[in-house]
C-alpha cells in the first residue's frame, strides 16, 4: 500500500500545536487532532487532562503510531479518554464535535487548505470550538484557509511563534532552524 510517510514524522507545527495546548485548560475539554500523525498534541491534551482525545488520520499507520505512544506513555495502558478514528477530510462535510480542534501543518496545499478553513468555521459557529492551526510559513495554505475560514477574526490571524526556550532546546535542538517561519493561529472560543 502507498502510505504518505511524511505523516508518520513529529515536524515542527506538531510540536509548537504541543506547546500551545501546554498552555491551555483543558479539564472538562474534547479536543480533537486533525491529521495527527505521531499525536504528540494528542499526548498533551491527554496529560492536561482533556475529558476526550480523538486523534485522526488519513493514514491507518499513523493511528497505529499515536495508539502506540499513548499506551506507552501511560504504563501500557490506553487510557479510556482516548480513541483513534480514519478521517479523510476530503469526504468530510463536518468535524467531529470537539471543544478544542487541532491542526499541525496541514496548509501544505490550498485545496486542503480552503476544507480546513471552512470545516473550522463550520466547527467555530456550530459548536463554540476554538480552533489552533499551525503552519510553518506557507503563506499560499494560510491565506486558503483564512479565506475559507472567512469573518473579521480571520484578519491577521496567523502570528509568528517563537517557540520556548525549552522546546528549541528538546531533543538537542531537534527544531533546528525550522521554527523560523511558525506561525498559529487560534480562532473561535479563547
Amino acid at each position: 500500500e502507498d502510505l504518505d510517510p511524511y505523516g508518520c514524522q513529529l515536524w515542527p507545527s506538531g510540536y509548537v500545536a504541543a506547546e500551545c495546548l501546554s498552555k491551555m485548560d483543558l479539564q472538562g475539554q474534547a479536543v480533537l487532532e486533525l491529521g495527527c500523525g505521531p499525536g504528540l498534541p494528542s499526548l498533551v491534551a491527554l496529560r492536561r487532562g482533556a475529558k476526550s482525545v480523538q486523534a485522526t488520520d488519513v493514514n491507518p499507520l499513523a493511528l497505529e503510531l499515536v495508539s502506540k505512544s499513548v499506551e506507552l506513555s501511560f504504563g501500557g495502558e490506553r487510557p479510556r479518554e482516548f480513541s483513534t478514528r480514519l478521517l479523510d477530510l476530503n469526504g468530510c462535510d463536518r468535524l467531529p464535535r470537539a471543544d478544542v480542534v487541532v491542526a499541525a501543518d496541514m496548509l501544505y496545499d490550498t485545496a486542503t487548505a480552503q476544507l480546513l478553513g471552512r470545516l473550522a468555521r463550520d466547527a467555530v459557529a456550530e459548536g463554540n470550538a476554538t480552533v489552533i492551526v499551525t503552519c510553518p510559513g506557507r503563506e499560499a495554505g494560510r491565506r486558503a484557509f483564512l479565506s475559507a475560514y472567512g469573518g473579521p477574526a480571520a484578519k491577521g490571524a496567523f502570528v509568528h511563534h517563537e517557540p520556548s526556550e525549552e522546546l528549541l532546546n528538546f531533543g538537542d535542538g531537534l527544531l533546528g532552524g525550522a521554527h523560523k517561519n511558525l506561525g498559529v493561529a487560534q480562532l473561535g472560543r479563547t
